[in-house]
């Protein structure tokens, strides 16, 4: 029962900030679509990205390529903040090259209506990370700032007070990233949760079309 009520609230409050997106002459119905969105983040705190179907990771055995590679990548991102909703994930494109020791990548933004990855918005952002034995890294992007039209839940941009990526290579063509840090505006929403989950997958160019997903697919092993 618990879950049939989170899901109500998750739709009904996707509803009324959709409304309100479309009709956004009624100052006072998007006022209280902001304020409903607030409190529902307060509310499922607990349960958001919680799925009870979703399928366990096993243990990782892996190691850090002997080589170097480069490539193209579409990166899906299903934050807790999205309650599983994975046609509302945060996609960017990115730039990736590992020469043996560091990964580095160039990341922008999507905009949300795009249906491949020519849409890219925005600024682009960088980060380096050394590769460890066990073939994870962690990529650190300052406070990154994406437009309105990247937001795929309410017509605002959306700032980082800090924004990390715990990564592991699953291969050179697949990898998987925790987010970290804070999403400062417009809501205050930390990014802790191991359910704070991106999918990065080599694509063959900029104008592919994105990856599909499940939610089951967002877990990291």
């Amino acid at each position: 029962m618990a879950r049939m009520r989170f899901s109500f609230s998750a739709r009904c409050v996707a509803a009324s900030l959709f409304a309100c997106g479309l009709l956004g002459t009624f100052a006072t119905a998007c006022v209280n679509a902001h304020d409903q969105y607030d409190e529902y983040l307060e509310r499922t705190e607990g349960v958001r990205g919680k799925d009870p179907n979703a399928i366990e990771a096993g243990v990782f055995e892996g190691a850090a390529p002997d080589g170097g590679f480069s490539g193209t990548y579409a990166m899906t991102c299903l934050p807790n903040l999205l309650a599983g909703r994975v046609d509302r994930s945060l996609r960017f494109v990115a730039k990736i090259t590992f020469d043996g020791a560091k990964i580095n990548i160039e990341l922008r933004g999507m905009d949300k209506t795009a249906t491949n990855l020519s849409g890219a918005i925005g600024n682009s952002y960088t980060a380096s990370a050394t590769v460890g034995s066990d073939a994870k890294f962690k990529w650190d992007f300052g406070k990154p700032e994406f437009p309105k039209e990247f937001n795929t839940i309410r017509d605002e941009a959306v700032a980082f007070s800090s924004a990390t990526m715990d990564g592991i290579l699953i291969s050179e063509k697949k990898f998987c990233a925790e987010l970290g840090g804070e999403i400062e505006k417009p809501s205050v929403v930390p990014l802790n949760e191991s359910t704070d989950v991106c999918m990065i997958e080599q694509v063959a160019s900029e104008t592919a079309d994105f990856p599909q997903y499940v939610r089951e697919d967002f877990h990291c092993p």
